[in-house]
């Protein structure tokens, strides 16, 4: 599961989740897939395998702050989130708006930034 996976499990059903950890998974696929249909004329084979189509992806991170603002309301536990990313990582860009996004919305979050790249070699070295 990736990070954004992670999240989504995590704030959809808070109650069982203390906390939630995204290593370099990005939370604007939508931004992402249009980057990568403008580079390659096409999704990429996983986006189009687990969305259908792009337009399920336009709502996703509006869909997670949806969450965090349902949770909220409703008064449900709050999970700590994790986020981390190489500054080598193509999603750096994407992750920083998130964490801008995070903190606008008073999230607890960790949010850490060290030298590596979107690969084992980084997330096995903080996991």
């Amino acid at each position: 599961m990736g990070g954004y996976g992670a999240l989504n499990f995590a704030l959809s059903k808070p109650e069982p989740y203390a906390a939630a950890a995204n290593l370099s998974g990005s939370v604007d696929l939508f931004s992402l897939a249009k980057e990568n249909a403008s580079a390659t004329g096409r999704h990429p084979f996983a986006f189009e395998r687990i969305f259908r189509n792009h337009m399920h992806l336009e709502n996703l991170e509006a869909y997670l702050c949806h969450l965090i603002r349902r949770n909220r309301a409703e008064n449900r536990p709050s999970t700590k989130l994790f986020t981390g990313c190489g500054t080598e990582d193509f999603l750096y860009p994407l992750l920083l708006s998130a964490k801008q996004t995070l903190a606008e919305l008073g999230v607890d979050f960790h949010f850490e930034v060290h030298p590596g790249a979107h690969n084992w070699q980084y997330w096995d070295a903080h996991i």
